[in-house]
Formats: structure tokens, sequence, C-alpha cells
């Protein structure tokens, strides 16, 4: 019952859809290791129009006759459905080599204006362009894509949130052996610094009784606060993403991740558990937990993140906060860590990683781009 869509066998994953009921059969099969949810692509969208060419001195470099004649640049991103427009008003070539759809929920032309800056870089380049805002497998086939179209630079703005944070996933890997064949790969830093939580974990204790919940105000050298208190608008979504360095497939330490919200209602506090991750770790499992949840009411709410160490050692914890693409509808109040924001493809070694200035001020980076170092 399974309808196939990619077979990478260089890894030995299969992605398709199957039924649901067909999933505990299906895992019974001898040569089927694991079932899970593929890891999804996030956009990086921006929302000015850029300045950078007079920025990079790209005009000035054009009036030497350097114009990207006789170079090929894939570039990979959401889609690029309106690209005839743009083609007919002359702010693209006509001749754009297209490798996939774009059938996900986007403008699905993040694409377009990604390719117009580009010529508008190097007028004389010829361009490729590869949707990649699916799967992970689907972006590898992107880039199998571009290599095979000769592309000599390519170029994305995605980011893979499922994939590894302490070590090179499958998309890194693919990365790593398009630098190491000489192509110039050029991602996004992501713009995550204010969504992001790093530090080694630390037990949190009532008197001499370890609580089994990771301390942060201890780890940031503040008083003791076992959670993260993040402002929820009425409506709106968190996605919460836990990682800890311990290799994929491999994990025997196990970590939850749970979601409450503190409501004071004389004279006590009432507690209401939201949302948890309690996947079990034991030995030959991914060191992730990862959970959802959307506000009902039609007022803001303060929900606290917890950490908690079920079973096993001490390790250095990473995790992410996304909700709305510009952040405009939650707030975390504490504890964010910009530095080490960094991850996945764009912090492969000879990758070059981008990260977001202003125009105005292009000496100073944005608040929200990430940051390095990446811990692998």
């Amino acid at each position: 019952g399974l309808e196939v869509e990619i077979i990478n066998e260089r890894l030995g994953i299969i992605q398709g859809w199957i039924p649901e009921d067909a999933l505990e059969t299906i895992s019974q099969l001898p040569f089927v290791k694991k079932i899970a949810p593929p890891s999804y692509a996030t956009p990086n969208v921006g929302s000015v129009t850029t300045e950078g060419d007079g920025i990079l001195l790209a005009d000035e470099l054009r009036a030497f006759g350097f114009d990207g004649t006789g170079v090929k640049v894939g570039v990979i991103s959401d889609g690029v459905d309106n690209m005839a427009d743009s083609v007919a008003t002359g702010d693209l070539p006509s001749g754009v080599t297209v490798f996939g759809d774009c059938s996900e929920a986007t403008t699905c032309n993040e694409g377009t204006a990604m390719l117009e800056i580009v010529h508008d870089l190097a007028p004389g380049a010829e361009l490729a362009f590869g949707a990649g805002m699916g799967t992970t497998l689907d972006f590898i086939a992107r880039i199998d894509d571009l290599v095979n179209f000769g592309a000599e630079i390519i170029v994305d703005d995605v980011a893979f949130m499922g994939e590894p944070y302490f070590e090179d996933g499958p998309v890194a890997d693919r990365v790593r052996e398009a630098t190491d064949a000489g192509i110039v790969y050029v991602s996004c830093a992501t713009n995550y610094a204010e969504k992001h939580y790093e530090a080694e974990y630390k037990e949190s204790y009532w008197g001499d009784v370890a609580l089994g919940l990771h301390d942060f105000g201890g780890a940031a050298g503040e008083v003791i606060d076992q959670s993260m208190n993040v402002l929820l608008a009425a409506g709106a979504s968190l996605t919460v993403i836990l990682q800890w360095n311990d290799e994929f497939g491999a994990s025997g330490n196990d970590y939850d991740l749970l979601l409450n919200n503190y409501t004071f209602l004389y004279p006590d506090w009432i507690v209401t558990h939201l949302a948890s991750s309690i996947i079990t770790q034991d030995g030959d499992d991914d060191p992730i937990e990862f959970l959802t949840y959307e506000n009902p009411l039609s007022e803001t709410i303060e929900v606290e993140v917890m950490i908690r160490k079920y079973s096993g050692i001490d390790r250095q914890l990473e995790m992410f906060l996304l909700g709305d693409v510009h952040g405009s509808t939650y707030l975390i109040e504490e504890f964010a860590t910009p530095g080490g924001s960094i991850f996945g493809h764009a912090a492969v070694t000879d990758a070059i990683a981008v990260g977001a200035i202003n125009a105005s001020d292009d000496d100073v980076i944005e608040v929200f781009s990430s940051q390095g170092p990446s811990e692998i």
C-alpha cells in the first residue's frame, strides 16, 4: 500500500504515503528499521527588497566587464510561479531551467525574487531553479539536479529544523559533497537568533531532592527557574524542538519536553498541562523531542516550556521555538541565547552562511539574524 515518492539508496530511505492502518504491518517487515514523518523545509523569507547590488559594489565590478557570463548559478527555494511576469518585465532572462514544483503553503515565488537578485548582480549568468521546500529528500534531489545542470554556485534560503544540531545530517552531508567537488555553496544563516536556546543541562533541586527538571535560571547564572516563559498571542501557534548532543540513532539519554500554563486563582496557582513530547530514548533513538500548541483563547496567554531529564546523564541542550515567520505572534520573555543558532547545512565548514543586515546600516547584523559558533 506504499505510494512511493522518492527512493534514496545512499541513505537507505524511502519516502512516500501509506494508509494509517498499515503502519503496524509495515513496521514489522524485516528490512524496516524505522517509520517516521519526514523533516520539512522552513523558509527564511525577508520583507524588504534588497539593495545589495550597490553595497556589494557589484555595479562597479560589472563596469570592468565581469557580469557572470559563462557561469551557471542554481537557486533553491519554494517556487517560481510568477516567473513569466518577471521575464516579461526584463527582471529575469528567458530560458531559466526549473526542476520540481512548488506544492507547499507558501507564496511559491520566493525563488522568483532570489533569481531576480542574482540576475541583478550577474546578468550574464545562466540560471536554474530547484523547488526544495518539501522534505530533506526533495531538497537533496534538487541539489543533485543543479549539480547535473552544471551549477558552479548554488544558493538557498531553506532550513530543516528536524535535522541534527550537533552533527551533520543527510542535507549537510550532501552540501559537503557539493563543496568538496568545488561548488560554491551559499545558504542563509537563518533568522532564529531570538528564537534559540542552548545550555548544558543543569539539575534543579528542592532542598537536597533532585527534581529531574532543567534549571534555566541556574544555567544562566541566575536564581533557580525551571521554565522558559513565552507570551503566546490569541490564536497563535508555538512549535518547540529540543535536541541534545547524542548521536542520531544512538541516544540512550531520555529527555522530555513539557508545555504548561500557570494561572493564579486566589489563593493558589492552577497548573494546566498543555502539551508534551515524551519519546523514549533507550540506546538506538534520535536525541529529539518536539511539540506544537495553538492558543485557543481570544487573549494572550503566558506558557512555560520545561525540559525534563527522565533518565541518563547531563547533556548539552539546544532548542528552537518557532511560530509566525516574522515572530509577531509570540515572544520569548527570558533565556534566549543568540549564540550557536546557526545549524545544519549552513554550518558546513566550506559553505557560506549569509547573515541579515539592513541596507541603511550595513555594518550591523540584524538582531534576529542567527549567529555562531556552531557546535558540531
